[in-house]
């Protein structure tokens, strides 16, 4: 179409140049080079040219006074990219977008309607969505931990907006499960959750994604030995002991060695992150940080699992109550 387009521009005293990657190598770059005036003497630069986005996505031309779409992009982010490539310079430029939306009857008959169609209902969410979202954010063992507190905080009579009255947890989700639970991709998903935390700062907040589990791999020392001299390990051998997992294997000299293997537990521990964190009563940067420093020290191999989304959840109780009861 880039041929057909530019032809009809030419016809009409426009000339312009068609780019597309079914054009040959030197006749492409003959046609940049001559669209960004640095073309060899003789050379009329090009004013006007149909391409397709085989050209733009290299292009860093200055001023560029106008980029018009004769047909639509491939999505809204690639539109609002594609633009911006007009008035680099600073001065005014245009971005023109040629939108067939005609129907017939009561079906679309154009491919753009069509699109534009599937770029409003493609994202959508609905309420059971919503709903699904809002009890990964608010399980129901943190609201009975949350309307204990109101009672308590109503007995003492604290006042409101106390910290008597806020109750917090951290709601960790895959962010598989958050696919599957909005039934929407994670970009979608994630920016529903931006939204509420927008809508009540004091009720969520989202914070950077992580990876919930890692599989901690012991290259150098056994882990009953490090446990015995350092408490991340110790509690991550009170994890492997709950999980039924032997955390303390011994090393086997002489001629049996060649045989430990069948008898010696597995080397390498499934730890959660935050559940660590908890009991060490840090935050999970904090775990991840001394991690890390044991990888530096070749101590331990980390192979990180489960990317997931992380939101701070934060309720403050006596919202809840009337004035005439607190």
């Amino acid at each position: 179409s880039a041929d057909r387009v530019a032809e009809y521009l030419t016809v009409r005293s426009i000339p312009a140049q068609a780019y597309h990657a079914g054009k040959p190598a030197a006749e492409r770059t003959r046609i940049q080079a001559a669209f960004m005036q640095a073309a060899a003497p003789g050379c009329v630069p090009i004013r006007v040219l149909v391409a397709t986005v085989a050209f733009g996505m290299g292009l860093n031309k200055r001023d560029v006074r106008a980029v018009v779409h004769f047909n639509l992009p491939r999505s809204m982010e690639a539109y609002v990219q594609e633009t911006g490539r007009a008035g680099r310079d600073g001065a005014s430029a245009r971005g023109v977008l040629l939108l067939a939306t005609r129907q017939s009857g009561s079906a679309c008959s154009s491919t753009d309607a069509v699109l534009l169609r599937s770029w409003a209902h493609g994202v959508g969410v609905d309420v059971a969505a919503v709903r699904r979202l809002l009890c990964r954010l608010f399980p129901a063992d943190f609201i009975r931990r949350a309307i204990a507190s109101a009672l308590q905080a109503h007995t003492q009579g604290a006042p409101r907006g106390s910290n008597t009255w806020r109750v917090s947890h951290t709601a960790v989700i895959g962010l598989d499960e958050l696919e599957a639970d909005v039934d929407a991709d994670q970009a979608t998903a994630q920016t529903l959750i931006g939204y509420l935390a927008l809508a009540e700062p004091g009720m969520a907040q989202l914070q950077p994604n992580t990876h919930r589990r890692c599989a901690v791999r012991f290259t150098r020392t056994d882990l009953g030995k490090l446990a015995e001299s350092h408490r991340i390990f110790a509690l991550i051998a009170q994890l492997a002991a709950e999980a039924g997992v032997p955390a303390a294997p011994a090393r086997r000299k002489g001629p049996t060695a060649r045989f430990a293997g069948a008898k010696r537990p597995a080397s390498v521990i499934d730890v959660d992150i935050f559940d660590l964190a908890a009991r060490m009563d840090v935050d999970p940067a904090d775990v991840v940080s001394e991690l890390y420093q044991w990888r530096g020290r070749r101590e331990v191999m980390l192979d990180w699992q489960a990317p997931s989304c992380v939101v701070g959840v934060s309720l403050d109780m006596g919202c809840y109550v009337d004035a005439d009861d607190s």
